[in-house]
């Protein structure tokens, strides 16, 4: 048994429309947006360098995409201070160096044999200086060191490179 209503049908009723939004919210929107893509990119990036991150200075393939940014800079801290500067700047134009005093250095066949002293310790190729400046090359007259992404050369004549 169907039951069915004779009453006459409802008419709906008028939606009313909520004036847009105004140009200062959206435009607030949009850049709280947009903060937060960064954010999360740069969270991801960091994670990706974190995770991936070695001492033996050798690339991860899965980072290449990152070498047109990095100059080709061979250990992943490199690399990331690059990117981060480049993206972000560091701050000012120029790098402030850490003291540095090379008073000799010697080359070997290997990476291991090769040294040099600089501020009164004996340092290794690819190992860092106070944990901040790393040994990249000795060469024949000088050694390279690198700092926040920046060469620097160093001559056993120069008492401090700044």
């Amino acid at each position: 048994m169907n039951k069915t209503i004779n009453s006459a049908p409802i008419l709906e009723q008028p939606v009313s429309i909520e004036t847009p939004p105004s140009a200062g919210t959206m435009l607030v929107t949009i850049l709280l947006m947009i903060v937060s893509l960064l954010m999360t990119s740069t969270m991801m990036m960091h994670h990706t360098f974190e995770k991936n991150s070695t001492d033996t200075g050798n690339k991860n393939p899965s980072l290449a995409w990152f070498s047109f940014l990095t100059n080709n800079h061979q250990d992943i801290e490199t690399a990331k201070t690059a990117v981060f500067s480049k993206l972000f700047g560091n701050g000012s134009d120029k790098v402030r160096w850490p003291k540095l005093t090379l008073t000799g250095f010697g080359s070997g066949t290997d990476q291991e044999s090769s040294f040099a002293f600089i501020n009164g310790k004996k340092v290794h190729l690819g190992q860092r200086i106070n944990g901040k400046v790393k040994l990249v090359e000795i060469r024949a007259h000088d050694v390279v060191v690198e700092y926040k992404a920046e060469q620097k050369t160093l001559t056993v004549s120069a008492a401090a490179n700044n």
